[in-house]
Order: C-alpha cells, then sequence, then structure tokens
C-alpha cells in the first residue's frame, strides 16, 4: 500500500461502495453519481438536512482569507499542502501525505493518499471520498455522506451519512451525524451525537458525552463498555463468534461424523430406488454386468467412462450449436449428469454379480447385497485423502458400466458339426479291424 497508490486507490473504493451497499437504502441515503466525480450534485430536501437531523447547529469555516479556484481542481503529488482556498467545482488529491485547511468544495471530493490531514474541510453539495493509511479529520463538514477507509481514523466529523471501514476508528470533538456504518477492528465513541449508529466491530466504547437519539445496533464478541453517563435510546447487542476460532476436537469429530453419516444415508436411499427400478424394470441390465474378474471389469469400466465423459459434453455441445438439434444435445446432457448421479448404484450391481457368482439365490436377496456393496463404497468413500479417488473411480466407472450396458451381449458360437476329418479316425479303425481279422484267417489256413 506504501508503494503503489494507485492498487490502494481501487481497492479503498471497492470497500467503500461495498459498504455502502449493503446496508444503505434508496430511501435512506442518496444514491452516488455515476463514476467518482461528475457535474451532478446530489440535492437534499429541507427535511433531509442535516439541521432538521441533529439539533446542534453545524460549523463552517470562514471563507473571507480563501482563494477562489473556478471549475475542478485534481492534484497529484508526492506531498501536497491546500490552505485557504474555495473550490466551485471538485476536487481530487493523489499523494503520499496530504494535508488540508481551511478548504471549502461546492461539488465531490476524493482523496487518496497514506497520511491525510484534514482542519476544516467543508463540502457544500457533494459525496466524499478519502482513503489512506491514517486519517486525521478536524472538522470536516459535509451535507451529504463521507466514505472511508483506512488503518486508523481518528477526527470530528459533521455530516448526514458516515461509512467507516477502518482497523482502529476514534470519534471525538463535535461530530454530528445521522448514520454511522463502522466496519473496524476498534470503534471508540468519545463524543457526538449521532442519530442511529450501527456497527460490526472487534471492540466498543461509548464514552460520557455521547448521544445517540435512536438506536445503537452493534455485532460483536464482547459487549460494549458503555458510560453511564452516556444517552442512548435503544441498544441492539449481537454476540458473534470468531471465524477463525478452531473448533474444539470433540466438535470436529462430531461434524465428520454427521458428514459421513447423511453421505451414507444420502448413497443407500438413492441406491434403493435405482437398484429397485433395476430388479423390476430392466433385469437385462444385472444379466449385462455379469463379471469374472471384478478388479479387471471396474478398471476397463472406468477408463470407458473417462472417456465417455469428455466425449458426451462435445456430442451434446454440438447437437446444441446446430440449432435443429438443441433439444437431443440438451436430452443428452440431462441424461449425462443422471448417470454420474447414480454412478454408487451400477457399480453396486456389477460388484453383487460378482459376489452371487455361482450361488443361486433370488432377487430379493441380490437387492439386499447390491445394498450392502453400496454402503460398503459409501462409507469407503469418506476415509480422507483415499475416498476422493474412491469416489472418482466410482464415478467414471459408473458411467462405463452403464455405457457397456447399451450393447447387445456377443451370443456364442453355435457349435459346429464333425466334419469327414473328425470321422476319420473312426472308419481307420474299423479297416484295421478288418485287416487283423484277414490275418488271423489266413494264419488259420496256413496252419491247416
Amino acid at each position: 500500500m506504501k508503494k503503489k497508490i494507485l492498487t490502494f486507490i481501487f481497492i479503498a473504493v471497492l470497500i467503500l461502495f461495498s459498504v455502502s451497499a449493503v446496508y444503505a437504502t434508496e430511501t435512506e441515503i442518496p444514491d452516488l453519481p455515476e463514476g467518482i466525480l461528475t457535474d451532478e450534485m446530489i440535492e437534499l430536501t429541507s427535511k433531509d438536512t442535516i439541521e432538521d437531523l441533529v439539533n446542534t447547529p453545524l460549523v463552517y469555516s470562514d471563507n473571507e482569507n480563501q482563494d477562489v479556484i473556478e471549475g475542478n481542481k485534481v492534484v497529484a503529488e508526492d506531498t501536497i499542502d491546500l490552505k485557504n482556498e474555495t473550490i466551485d467545482g471538485n476536487l481530487v488529491v493523489f499523494a503520499k501525505n496530504a494535508n488540508l485547511q481551511n478548504i471549502s468544495v461546492d461539488g465531490d471530493v476524493a482523496i487518496f493518499a497514506e497520511t491525510i490531514n484534514i482542519s476544516d474541510l467543508n463540502i457544500e453539495n457533494g459525496t466524499t471520498i478519502i482513503a489512506g493509511q491514517n486519517i486525521n479529520l478536524n472538522t470536516i463538514s459535509t451535507k451529504g455522506n463521507i466514505y472511508t477507509a483506512c488503518e486508523n481514523l481518528t477526527g470530528t466529523v459533521v455530516a448526514k451519512g458516515f461509512y467507516i471501514a477502518a482497523a482502529d476508528v476514534k470519534i471525538s470533538g463535535k461530530t454530528q451525524v445521522s448514520r454511522l456504518y463502522n466496519y473496524s477492528g476498534n470503534l471508540s465513541l468519545e463524543s457526538g451525537n449521532f442519530e442511529n449508529v450501527e456497527a460490526k466491530i472487534d471492540a466498543l466504547a461509548v464514552g460520557n458525552n455521547v448521544k445517540i437519539q435512536n438506536n445503537l445496533n452493534y455485532y460483536s464478541e464482547n459487549e460494549a463498555q458503555i458510560d453511564s453517563s452516556a444517552i442512548i435510546k435503544n441498544v441492539d447487542f449481537t454476540k458473534i463468534q470468531k471465524a477463525d476460532e478452531p473448533a474444539t476436537e470433540k466438535e470436529t469429530i462430531k461434524n465428520r461424523l454427521e458428514e459421513i453419516f447423511n453421505y451414507v444415508i444420502s448413497s443407500l436411499v438413492k441406491s434403493f430406488f435405482v437398484c429397485g427400478f433395476i430388479f423390476l424394470f430392466a433385469k437385462g441390465f444385472i444379466k449385462r454386468t455379469k463379471i469374472k474378474n471384478p478388479a479387471k471389469y471396474i478398471g476397463f469400466s472406468t477408463l470407458k467412462g473417462l472417456g465417455w465423459a469428455i466425449a458426451i459434453p462435445l456430442i451434446s455441445l454440438m447437437f446444441i450449436l446446430t440449432g435443429f438439434g438443441a433439444g437431443i444435445g440438451i436430452t443428452i446432457l440431462v441424461l449425462y449428469v443422471i448417470v454420474f448421479w447414480a454412478s454408487i448404484p451400477f457399480v453396486s450391481i456389477a460388484l453383487m454379480n460378482a459376489i452371487c457368482k455361482g450361488i443361486e439365490i433370488n432377487d430379493k436377496f441380490k437387492f439386499f447385497i447390491a445394498l450392502a456393496v453400496t454402503f460398503a463404497i459409501s462409507v469407503f468413500a469418506k476415509i480422507p485423502e483415499v475416498g476422493v479417488i474412491i469416489r472418482i473411480i466410482v464415478a467414471f466407472a459408473g458411467m462405463g458400466i452403464f455405457m457397456g450396458t447399451l450393447k447387445e451381449p456377443k451370443n456364442g458360437k453355435p457349435k459346429e458339426k464333425k466334419t469327414e476329418v473328425e470321422n476319420k479316425p473312426e472308419k481307420v479303425e474299423i479297416l484295421e479291424e478288418i485287416e487283423e481279422s484277414k490275418s488271423e484267417d489266413n494264419n488259420l489256413e496256413d496252419n491247416k
């Protein structure tokens, strides 16, 4: 922030406008002009002026000894010292150190610097944006709104709305603010007159010279230290917990078990309906997932599923781009999501077939075995580190199994009829027997 003023400016403006957008409404706060600085001024009706909202009178500096500058004034230097000037237009300041004393501006004011010291700055009509590291305001007066972002802020302010995003804020003197919105680490209201105060802070201290006519609403880890002499009509305290507060080991284990329980139950419910549908209406799916080697089958299905996971979106995109095939492309994408959603039931049925191989059991028991497999998969899927790999494999394997079952199973080849070559050995044996019998007859005749 010290080296790159322009980067800080951009971030500060984003913070300021984000802060104002959260709690401001159109009826409460006038809209900012388009752009930080424009010639369009914010006009306030008589009932909206600070005099009607706060009882104490406004304090403005004497302009008799001021130099009058017509039009806008834009200054960008390392150190800027402005003193005794009246600017009819807008004032824009970019600097490392900015010092302003006895300045009156008729338009908008934007001041961006590391260190900002302001003494008697009067803004007649416009919006004021101040961003820096250390800001000291003594005194700044406006009928409009002031937006500030910084590390440390101190000072006295007279304004309709005062928005603060800072680490440490101290407001004192004859401060007169209709609505104060503060987002800081520590907020100290030492003195001042406010209509409403809303703050989200680490710590809040309210001094004895503070008057809040309506509401003090604050969000904090700790209850505010409010002086008994301070006048506050209504106090609303909302206790918040530290965002970075580590959970206890007991709470961590409890949350982990709840997460596993919810995942397992959702997987079982999913499998109950998907497997139930398959067992009732799509038994062909079960027959086509009968496997001999589960590891090999799941491995090949995972690779196939990975390929389909890449190809299907591309195919559907081609249909959508053609225009007339948009409906087909969208339908394919919907089915694609459904298949991924039902990947655990598909894998469960395939593994159920492997478990039940060679066992004669009815479909009812097979259905419950598939649910048991789902339970096992979902539990292993929530094991730290390993669970991520299991979920990825199951997702792609489910896609591959589903796409594989869309193909008709290959029919076995019919048994071939015995050929003459196959029958030849039998004929040879018969001929050998005949020859043997003839030789025996010839031997008998010789013997005679």
